[in-house]
């Protein structure tokens, strides 16, 4: 390697690092005077930064307070994003992934940490690296959350993905959410009750799982580029990569809300006995495992609507509904045994996430699920055990 080649693969680095850093500053009123608030000496990626405990001591009993640490990844949805050229929904997917998983369990977000590892960089790159950067910062203001920092390391052939990597950015994002909880506003699925309604939050695209199933069955069917394949969806006509690439929805303000988060002087204003991050595994695993906490079932009457993109992907394979099921959350991105359904739906909706009751919890275990999938809609479905 010339000494000319290796001092512009540095430059190129320093300028995603610097990129990369500069997004960061934009999160960091997301916590202004509260815990998690990111403090710079000066304003560069190498500077030191730091967050203080202070906002913790004006909190009532803040000596009782926990910690939770979150790591996820995007998984195989990164490769649609080169697929389509389209990389600014991939923050909403990561940090969903990540402060999701924190807050559906009483937690309250507070700062993430990024890891971004790139085969390469060059000029035609610099574009894709800005719509991660603003969808960074987009997803860290719905998330509430402070971007503290992160890696941003260009790893040669070691980072794989379609296409050209001089022309298709090829990448793999990883994040680390720091949270903090009072121990008496935890869900810890203990709390359950036969009778209590079971209200989803909906997603309206898939989230970020099952992905490497869905791109089989897209190639398989139609082809090579199947992502720039067309077909009339609900929302009106959509290139299928576009309808699949649909950033997670991040319901983590749904849960401080209803909850009150780590500061006791924020009230609860929903009860959420249990909850569960439908991911992999769908609804018969996730909720199963919530379930499995008491030994009890669920029969869900009113599931939401299953997105477009994965009917018509099902309906192509021929995948039967309770298959599907077991794969993806199909509408679903989180379900919760309440015993004050009402108020979480309007925490829900003030927050614009829909939320409906989809059924009860039963004393007799497995899962009834009337199905909202393409093979047999109205079909109930039965899961014999509860995980």
């Amino acid at each position: 390697m010339s000494d000319t080649y290796r001092e512009a693969v540095i430059n190129l680095g320093d300028d995603a690092s610097d990129m990369i850093y500069h997004a960061n500053t934009y999160t960091w009123p997301n916590r202004t005077g509260k815990y998690g608030e990111v403090v710079a000496d000066i304003d560069h990626f190498r500077g030191m930064r730091f967050w203080t405990d202070g906002p913790l001591y004006e909190m009532p009993e803040h000596q009782k307070l926990v910690n939770s640490l979150e790591t996820d990844g995007i998984g195989t949805k990164i490769k649609i994003s080169q697929m389509t050229s389209l990389y600014d929904t991939a923050a909403f997917d990561l940090f969903a992934m990540c402060i999701d998983d924190a807050a559906i369990r009483g937690f309250e977000p507070a700062v993430i940490n990024t890891s971004l590892a790139v085969n390469r960089l060059n000029d035609h790159l610099k574009k894709y690296m800005e719509q991660l950067a603003n969808g960074m910062i987009m997803a860290a203001k719905v998330g509430r959350v402070a971007v503290f920092g992160g890696e941003t390391a260009i790893l040669g052939n070691m980072i794989r993905g379609y296409g050209n990597p001089d022309l298709h950015l090829h990448y793999d994002w990883t994040a680390t959410a720091v949270a903090k909880g009072h121990p008496d506003r935890l869900v810890d699925n203990t709390k359950i009750e036969p009778g209590m309604a079971l209200v989803a939050l909906r997603e309206l695209g898939n989230r970020s799982n099952g992905y490497t199933k869905l791109q089989e069955l897209a190639k398989e069917h139609f082809g090579p580029r199947w992502f720039n394949k067309e077909f009339d969806f609900d929302e009106g006509r959509q290139k299928l990569g576009h309808a699949l690439l649909r950033g997670s929805t991040i319901y983590t303000p749904v849960y401080i809300d209803a909850l009150g988060g780590m500061d006791l002087r924020h009230k609860e204003r929903a009860k959420i006995e249990g909850s569960v991050h439908i991911t992999g595994g769908g609804i018969p695993g996730k909720l199963g495992d919530m379930l499995a906490v008491n030994g009890y079932g669920a029969d869900i009457e009113e599931p939401m609507p299953a997105p477009e993109s994965a009917k018509l992907l099902q309906a192509e394979a021929e995948i039967t509904d309770e298959v599907m099921y077991g794969i993806l959350g199909l509408g679903h991105g989180t379900i919760n045994a309440t015993s004050q359904p009402d108020e979480l739906i309007k925490v829900a909706t003030e927050n614009g996430v829909e939320a409906k009751v989809i059924g009860i919890v039963t004393k007799k275990q497995g899962i009834t699920l009337r199905s909202a999938a393409a093979m047999t809609p109205g079909k109930k479905l039965f899961y014999p055990k509860a995980a």
